[in-house]
């Protein structure tokens, strides 16, 4: 990686993650801020953390490049604000925003100043991904058909939960959802333009479980269920004319098969490794700000994700409090 001097908010599960596997890297972040100020002090202590800094501003006032963002889904959009306008480049673990309108504004300001604005998405990084691409690519298997995928996590409702609490941007379209409808607009060669959705709300008004079918102007279809109460298999099939891969794990998947229609032959697919997922993430965060060059990062798929959910949340008229 290069010497890009990052900063980093929050101080959740995600953030230790990152932290982790940056710090086993050779890497650690220059500053970091959290809302609450003991989980900074034992994350910087654990992890070489040079500065605990009292506030956001302060934090975007040191001698940072830029920041990964960990936070809560509802405080993404200030927090991206605040760092764009103080001249940073941001890296914002998904959801990336709320909804479109979010986005495309926040997306405006980045492209004004000059900098990368990207989305922290496993899927578009790993190397597997890659390969299955180049495969599809060959013509070997023929053009992509149709993509399955589901994704369960067994959860109990708690209010005060990020997962089901509308104020805190809970729910499972915008916390799980994503990394499924992300998997499917990554394989599709188009934005769906059909799409056709039902939600079961919990008591607490986030959306509990969802069904998702999108088909674009190629005639490729999709999809997708997820359930935050039910464990599923993380699981997806991406079925072409001659064949079909199996992915499982495909939020930071290293490995697939591929099933040969005709002769029914499995081809094993390894590449990557998954517990490098987050490092894949910022190296080719590092190479985007470098070449400035926003395409590395997939910004305009995680624009299209985010106005598929968009539209599917105003279906089912299912709205934050920041929207009403």
């Amino acid at each position: 990686m290069s010497n890009i001097r990052w900063g980093i908010i929050g101080a959740g599960h995600i953030a230790g993650e990152a932290a982790d596997v940056l710090y086993t890297a050779g890497i650690h972040f220059a500053c970091i801020y959290n809302r609450t100020r003991e989980k900074a002090e034992q994350l910087a202590e654990k992890y070489q953390i040079d500065n605990v800094c009292g506030t956001i501003e302060e934090l975007l006032a040191s001698d940072i490049d830029a920041v990964y963002i960990a936070t809560l889904h509802n405080s993404h959009y200030q927090q991206i604000r605040m760092a764009l306008d103080a001249g940073k480049h941001v890296l914002c673990e998904k959801s990336i925003t709320l909804n479109s309108e979010e986005l495309e504004e926040l997306t405006r300001l980045a492209e004004e100043k000059n900098l990368i604005l990207a989305e922290a998405m496993t899927i578009y990084h790993m190397p597997l991904y890659e390969r299955i691409t180049d495969m599809i690519s060959s013509g070997k298997t023929g053009k992509v058909c149709m993509i399955d995928a589901t994704y369960g996590s067994y959860n109990v409702i708690d209010p005060e939960s990020r997962f089901f609490d509308l104020a805190k941007g809970g729910g499972a379209l915008l916390d799980i959802g994503v990394y499924a409808i992300t998997l499917a607009r990554y394989f599709m060669s188009a934005q769906p333009e059909q799409i056709c959705s039902l939600s079961k709300p919990a008591h607490t008004g986030t959306d509990e479980q969802f069904g998702i079918i999108m088909q674009n102007s190629h005639d490729e279809l999709a999809s997708i269920m997820t359930n935050m109460r039910v464990s599923l298999p993380v699981r997806a099939v991406v079925s072409c004319e001659h064949g079909y891969f199996e992915i499982n794990g495909f939020t930071r998947a290293d490995r697939a098969t591929y099933t040969d229609g005709k002769t029914r032959q499995i081809t094993e697919i390894t590449v990557g490794e998954r517990n490098r997922a987050m490092l894949y993430e910022f190296q080719n965060m590092e190479k985007a700000i470098e070449k400035k060059d926003p395409s590395i990062m997939k910004v305009n798929m995680t624009r299209d994700v985010m106005a598929i959910m968009t539209r599917v949340r105003r279906d089912w008229n299912y709205r934050f409090p920041e929207e009403n």
